[in-house]
């Protein structure tokens, strides 16, 4: 089949983008045809691509550029199914993803939902978020998005949890202390990430070790907030990929209050990284998964480096569970079953 898959935006760092990209790979891999839609791309093109205006803004708060109704419809009538990546659970414009609606009418959908409206405080809710379509199945990737989405909208959801995938050369190092300890904190910034939590958490490791923050969705340190009580200078940006990333980590934070997922605790286990968390409500079920998280409020000084080593070889050992196999095998039988009630 030629599917459409649809995100905000293809190729960046962020969660989103990076489920998606691993949908297509295993959508590839079944046999099909993929065509990424999106309102912007950023990378290098590895397959099709449609670009669709009016889904994405350049910069939190801009305005998107105006809906391409024939570059919408043009790719809906070039596709047998389309499955919508977060357009329909959480918009960066209401606009764009309410037309895509309508174009899709009555074609196959799967949406796939990562975070919703609700889960945000500052944002604005739109009441007719999240869409769906008169063929469209959804899924969830946890069950508390699941029992929510269900008990605030009614819509029947099944769970499809990304994969973690698990670095060729993930193996416990040396935690001991260099010049550098490096924390790690790949999220943009946003005020449910909690930026500041993050800060105060690296402040106080700086009185026991040469700790130095990281915010990969900063560009200059002038945006972290409390910056100035960090007695190191943060480091900003992105690396070239998250691999790079994660080698050149120590340890990996999430201070989130709320997050649809947290890529960041899966990745960090995958690249044998130890994950220091706030209790954010999802948290829980990676812990029910098996995963060891630290909390921030915990000293990690106390640990010795045969109990560090001990956990990120535990918590390797339990991502390698959610194989890309696994994965694979939920998308397929979602393909299957939104075909079979079309």
């Amino acid at each position: 089949m030629r599917i459409g898959l649809v995100s905000h935006c293809h190729g960046g760092f962020d969660g989103a983008s990076i489920v998606a990209n691993q949908w297509a790979e295993h959508l590839e891999t079944l046999g099909h045809d993929v065509v990424e839609a999106a309102g912007a791309f950023f990378g290098n093109p590895s397959r099709q691509r449609a670009l669709l205006p009016g889904l994405w803004a350049d910069s939190p708060g801009a305005k998107p550029p105006p809906i391409d109704e024939a570059a919408y419809a043009s790719f809906v009538n070039s596709i047998d199914v389309v499955i919508v990546h977060n357009v329909f659970s959480l918009a960066v414009n209401d606009a764009g993803a309410t037309f895509l609606q309508e174009t899709i009418g009555n074609k196959p959908t799967v949406v796939y939902h990562m975070d919703f409206p609700w889960e945000e405080e500052s944002r604005q809710q739109n009441p007719h978020f999240p869409l769906t379509t008169p063929n469209a199945q959804h899924f969830t990737m946890t069950r508390t998005a699941q029992q929510e989405l269900a008990a605030r909208t009614g819509l029947a959801s099944s769970i499809i949890r990304p994969q973690a995938d698990v670095c060729c050369s993930a193996e416990p190092h040396s935690t001991v202390p260099t010049d550098d300890f490096t924390v790690l904190h790949p999220v943009s910034i946003y005020p449910r990430k909690r930026i500041d939590r993050a800060v105060s958490f690296v402040a106080e490791l700086q009185e026991h070790l040469p700790a130095r923050y990281w915010l990969t969705g900063a560009k200059a340190p002038q945006e972290i907030p409390n910056w100035q009580s960090l007695n190191r200078l943060p480091r900003v940006g992105r690396t070239n990929t998250k691999v790079a990333a994660y080698k050149q980590a120590d340890l990996v934070v999430l201070s989130s209050d709320w997050e649809g997922y947290g890529m960041p605790i899966v990745e960090a286990a995958a690249h044998g990284r130890l994950i220091a968390a706030h209790d954010y409500p999802v948290l829980t079920e990676f812990k029910e998964l098996g995963l060891e998280i630290l909390p921030l409020d915990m000293t990690i000084t106390s640990l010795s480096e045969t109990t560090k080593h001990d956990i990120i070889r535990h918590n390797l050992a339990v991502v390698r569970q959610v194989s890309g196999d696994a994965t694979r095998k939920l998308i397929a039988d979602a393909l299957e079953s939104v075909m079979a009630t079309a």
